[in-house]
């Protein structure tokens, strides 16, 4: 039989992950961008491809970047910046500890609500949020960034422009 110091100990590990699945699904369903994470092969094979063009005038961010996948491929392609934002804390900061460790210096990661961040100098974001997200970010870049800026939504259409391009799942805006 366990000592009770031990079964204290398992029932306290166990109540800390419920927890932070708890707080995990919270922010999720509260923010309404769910944690579903890119296929980032269908995203390198755009950028290999010259469709999804990242070079070293690129200032990219990933918003809704969740574990930082996306923000990981493109700064393999040494764009000037390599950004994401998500509001999930415990995503953030593992992506955070993983760029420290793999030493990227293009690389940042915040941690806050979208809508709060300040999108100027950007110019190239992805997104992979629902379309009312969607809208109300186009609405806030067409007031941040310039003119040539490039939205590639992942899955979900804007109702209010149409796109210039779209391949598979990705649709591409220009911002202005």
């Amino acid at each position: 039989m366990l000592p009770l110091l031990s079964l204290l100990s398992i029932f306290f590990i166990l109540f800390l992950l419920l927890l932070f699945l708890v707080i995990l699904f919270w922010l999720t369903h509260t923010n309404q961008s769910p944690y579903y994470p890119t296929e980032t092969y269908r995203l390198k094979l755009l950028i290999e491809s010259g469709e999804l063009k990242i070079d070293s005038n690129t200032k990219f961010i990933d918003v809704g970047s969740g574990d930082g996948r996306v923000v990981d491929l493109v700064s393999k392609y040494k764009p000037k910046l390599a950004h994401g934002i998500d509001i999930n804390p415990f995503l953030t900061l593992a992506s955070k500890l993983v760029f420290l460790v793999n030493r990227r210096k293009n690389v940042r990661i915040f941690n806050g609500n979208f809508f709060n961040h300040n999108f100027s100098g950007y110019n190239l974001i992805y997104a992979f949020i629902f379309t009312e997200s969607l809208e109300k970010l186009l609405n806030k870049l067409n007031k941040e960034v310039d003119e040539g800026c490039i939205l590639v939504s992942n899955t979900f259409r804007l109702s209010s422009i149409s796109p210039f391009k779209i391949i598979d799942n990705f649709y591409f805006y220009k911002i202005k």
